[in-house]
């Protein structure tokens, strides 16, 4: 049975998922892409979209199942409300979730439907808000303060405070800025329908910079006259109600360009389409200017209702990340700088120049004679300075930030290793987590540049002193084995990306604990701090039938490892798989393990 939220007959036929509501048994949730002439305006065709609920009429915890009566009650009093507010939810935010994947791993698809808690603030250059869940699964529990110094579109730092965190949000652009004083800093006030009015009164003295400046390169002349007036008046107003203003203003920009960026213009066009009526007969994306002002009035709607007090003193700040860094403290820092990979570098200012130009009307800006009418950017970085930038921050966040989460990408620089050993030096346990993700802002770099594996890193327990590289070197020198317990699984927690692509394959995967602080049966002892500092020399070791050296005793390889801290001061756990496709030897083994004859591995272990 299925209570429909849009008609499937706007879908396109081929593009409906299906996956079970957690927390309510025998209910789901249908997805599907919508067919063009049904996208949203300013949409992406390609984005997910709640269609229906689907209930099951028995399941093995309820036998009596859901009867028609029963799934219209269950509606009524529960979900109907928060069906269709998802359904509005997910259109708003359709470019945020074009291309999502369906991973079990993700909550995107709970929070389409309601359950979820999750809030989106605005769609930026990431896709964080995809991985709110995912981040705060890894922020301790005690945590009660947060910075977050690249907020950028301010899904982050909104989503801790509505956790109850103290938030201390900071970018150095002036949009985010503005955006993080309206929904973070804020806690009280709203732009009123008379504020509204002033703001988009008629305004005689608001100039002519933007048209005379930007016509041809943007935007119609209806639209940049507009844009004078409004900006003009929104300086008359005071406090948060100028952020909230600027910061609608903005996304209402950001909205109406592709993916919010302005990479090129169009002023190599001839044609004069200064009329609603010549804009339709065109081949530029600009809406009318009747569309441009509703898109205002939304955007002014959407952040007035994120508006609320969360008892903490939160603030927002517009210095450069490395300096709010040194300047604040608190129990968690996240960092989400920009990505410089091998297929180019994410530069947020050049990308939102006209955005960010906006809000001061390009006061403080020097306009360049050229196509795209930018200015020099200050967020361009290259492979040495956001190595550069990642060290000091590491260096000034010891002390100060209990734990530390960076979010960056595969394929970049510095790589995955680099960045674990930059926060390990001060921060003696790193962890890495990985999503897989579609960015879909990635443009002429191919699939292999849209397709990626998100990755957090993790840093905790900060030491007294650092470790020196000869202190991690790779000892040799005794051996020993001991058994330890294993079980079959697809710990996909500790996958890299070739590792999940072979299992796709066919080779299978179980996990295992490698070895834990303290001494053994063996005698071998380990310390905490070793076992965290060393974890990842597992990875990409054979694994055999009976600790030979022999070639052909080789049935598997660990394929990922990861430190966990326990009661008993800590262990290793791996990932295992086995090559069942090339050796008989793995299939007997994996056969084995499947039916719990084998229920143990040994550890062989090399050290000085």
């Amino acid at each position: 049975m299925r209570f429909r939220v849009r008609n499937p007959d706007e879908f396109e036929p081929d593009s409906f998922r299906r996956k079970l509501l957690e927390g309510v048994d025998g209910v789901a949730i249908i997805i599907g892409r919508l067919k063009k002439e049904f996208v949203p305006e300013g949409g992406n065709p390609r984005a997910m979209v709640l269609q229906a609920y689907r209930f099951v009429r028995k399941t093995e915890k309820n036998p009596d199942g859901w009867t028609m009566e029963k799934a219209k009650e269950w509606i009524d009093k529960h979900e109907a409300g928060r069906a269709v507010d998802a359904a509005l939810r997910v259109e708003e935010n359709l470019i945020a979730l074009a291309d999502a994947p369906l991973g079990e791993s993700l909550d995107l698809l709970s929070c389409q439907a309601g359950k979820a808690e999750s809030v989106r603030v605005t769609g930026f250059m990431g896709s964080k808000y995809l991985m709110l869940g995912w981040i705060e699964s890894h922020v301790p529990k005690d945590a009660e303060s947060i910075l977050d110094a690249f907020s950028g579109g301010a899904n982050i730092a909104y989503h801790f405070r509505r956790k109850g965190l103290k938030v201390i949000a900071n970018d150095l652009l002036r949009y985010p800025h503005h955006l993080a004083r309206a929904v973070v800093e804020n806690s009280s006030e709203t732009l009123s329908d008379e504020d509204m009015d002033r703001i988009l009164a008629p305004n005689a003295d608001a100039g002519t910079f933007i048209v005379d400046h930007f016509y041809g390169y943007y935007y119609t002349k209806p639209v940049l006259r507009w844009l004078d007036q409004v900006w003009a008046n929104i300086q008359k107003l005071h406090g948060y109600k100028k952020d909230l203003a600027l910061a609608a203003l903005g996304t209402t920009v950001k909205a109406k360009s592709a993916f919010g960026q302005f990479s090129r213009s169009k002023m190599h066009r001839k044609a004069d389409l200064d009329t609603d009526a010549s804009l339709e007969q065109s081949q530029l994306s600009n809406p009318p200017l009747s569309k441009f002002i509703e898109s205002f009035r939304r955007s002014v709607g959407q952040l007035n209702r994120l508006v609320f007090d969360n008892g903490k003193e939160c603030k927002a700040f517009n210095l450069d990340a490395a300096e709010a860094v040194r300047r604040f403290g608190a129990d968690v820092l996240y960092l989400d700088p920009p990505y410089v990979t091998e297929f180019g570098s994410n530069d947020y200012e050049d990308s939102l120049h006209f955005i960010e130009g906006l809000m001061t009307r390009w006061a403080d800006k020097e306009l360049q004679d050229n196509p795209r009418r930018n200015y020099p950017s200050r967020t361009r970085y290259t492979k040495e300075s956001i190595r550069s930038l990642m060290e000091t921050m590491a260096a000034d966040a010891r002390g100060k930030y209990g734990t530390v989460l960076l979010s960056y990408r595969d394929r970049a620089f510095p790589r995955e290793e680099e960045i674990k050993e930059i926060f390990a030096e001060h921060y003696g346990l790193v962890r890495v987590r990985g999503m897989e993700v579609d960015y879909n802002i990635a443009k002429d770099i191919g699939r292999e540049g849209k397709h990626a594996r998100e990755l957090l890193f993790i840093a905790s327990k900060s030491r007294g002193a650092a470790r020196s590289k000869a202190d991690t070197r790779a000892p040799a020198a005794c051996h020993t084995s001991f058994p330890v317990e294993l079980s079959l699984d697809t710990f996909t927690g500790l996958q890299t990306e070739a590792a999940a692509l072979d299992q796709a394959a066919g080779d299978p995967q179980f996990t295992f604990i490698l070895c834990r602080a303290g001494t053994n049966k063996n005698g071998d002892h380990f310390t905490p701090d070793e076992l965290a500092a060393r974890y990842m020399t597992a990875v990409n070791k054979k694994i055999d039938l009976k600790h030979s050296q022999d070639f052909t005793d080789i049935v598997g390889g660990i394929v990922g490892a990861d430190y966990v801290e326990d009661e008993s001061g800590g262990r290793i756990e791996c990932a295992g798989e086995l090559y069942v496709s090339d050796s008989p030897h793995a299939q007997l083994a994996y056969k084995l393990i499947r039916k719990g004859i084998i229920s143990q591995v040994s550890m062989e272990c090399d050290y000085e």
